[in-house]
């Protein structure tokens, strides 16, 4: 049976207001729970409108107290910024104080003034990860951790409190490249799948994932992993115009305030992936925010509860998917976005098969 998550992304396109769009998180968060949804998501983003909330960890924590059953999600964290005994210490801290409904999902970053301004650096992030996500597990998991290594030192501590969900929180990684889900599988972590990725490209992923995580003694008939999704319930001739329009706005923000493609980021080990796929889409000449908001809308669940329920049966298909999750922030109006919650949770989800293995 699948699981169904709800998106806060916090962004704020031209002409919203701050306080009204941090209001509405609670709103919709609340909303969510009383449809039943099984979690809510928070990103974190830092000196842009591409997102509001640059600590998800502190609006998670709001929002666990405001609710009572929904489990609070991060989507993601960027552990590299973060020293990790800090981040074992509130996850833990969360997980009791909520009864374990926190969620950690963690990423390595993609916005490169993120780590000039906070003094890390960008081209040891996928080791920053790796290695704080193993330092976590064993703060979580051992009576005491230390650690010595080139990226980060510290004597012998014992971290509390250990976490109330045994043997640690559920903690997802989010992956886009090959690198990222290899190492995902080597470990066993599920992963959070992109919603940008045709449903060839997510099926081939599953495929790496369930190889790998095989060989290294993981049984991936057992690992679930999570969608990300962003669309509507509604009728697409009135509503299809400004989603797309704030999704080419969310793409630009995007560009402008992560500067992935910039010169400066050429030199950064592992991201030749991406440069690759933008060298490709730039041939096929489908390389501008324009195509992948057109892109974005033909892939992900949008239109009436029959399109949205056909196009999410072809996207999990085939992929191990326990968890969706869907973003409805493009929509701007409230009125709309709550309308949209409510008919996915009561004209789509029920009617979606599931795409793990019986």
């Amino acid at each position: 049976m699948l699981d169904w998550g709800l998106y806060l992304t916090t962004a704020q396109p031209d002409g919203e207001n701050e306080r009204d769009i941090l209001q509405h998180v609670l709103e919709f968060s609340e909303l969510a729970e009383q449809l039943d949804y099984h979690s809510v998501w928070l990103l974190e983003h830092h000196f842009t409108r591409y997102g509001l909330c640059g600590s998800p960890l502190v609006m998670g924590s709001h929002l666990l107290g405001r609710t009572s059953r929904i489990k609070l999600g991060t989507a993601v964290s960027v552990l590299p910024l973060e020293h990790p005994l800090r981040v074992a210490e509130s996850v833990a801290l969360l997980d009791h104080l909520s009864s374990g409904r926190f969620i950690y999902g963690v990423g390595r970053g993609f916005f490169l003034k993120d780590f000039e301004v906070f003094g890390v650096d960008v081209k040891r992030n996928h080791e920053l990860l790796e290695q704080f996500t193993e330092i976590l597990i064993k703060a979580w998991t051992e009576t005491t951790v230390s650690w010595d290594s080139e990226l980060i030192s510290f004597p012998e501590v014992e971290v509390l409190p250990k976490p109330y969900t045994l043997p640690h929180p559920p903690l997802y990684v989010a992956c886009s490249s090959p690198t990222r889900t290899e190492w995902a599988a080597r470990h066993g972590f599920p992963m959070m799948m992109d919603y940008l990725n045709s449903h060839a490209e997510k099926r081939a992923q599953t495929e790496l994932y369930n190889e790998v995580a095989a060989e290294h003694g993981h049984d991936p008939s057992e690992i679930s992993h999570m969608l990300s999704c962003v669309g509507f319930v509604g009728d697409r001739s009135a509503l299809e115009g400004v989603v797309k329009d704030t999704m080419i706005w969310w793409e630009y923000e995007f560009l402008r305030a992560s500067k992935l493609f910039e010169p400066e980021f050429r030199d950064v080990r592992s991201y030749e992936f991406y440069f690759r796929q933008r060298e490709t889409a730039k041939l096929a000449g489908r390389w501008l925010p324009e195509h992948r908001a057109e892109e974005l809308l033909n892939l992900n669940p949008n239109g009436s509860p029959a399109e949205c329920i056909e196009r999410l049966n072809e996207a999990i298909e085939g992929c191990n998917i326990g968890l969706v999750v869907m973003g409805f922030e493009a929509l701007r109006d409230p009125g709309l976005i709550r309308e949209s919650m409510t008919r996915f949770a009561e004209e789509v989800a029920p009617h979606v098969a599931s795409s793990m293995p019986v």
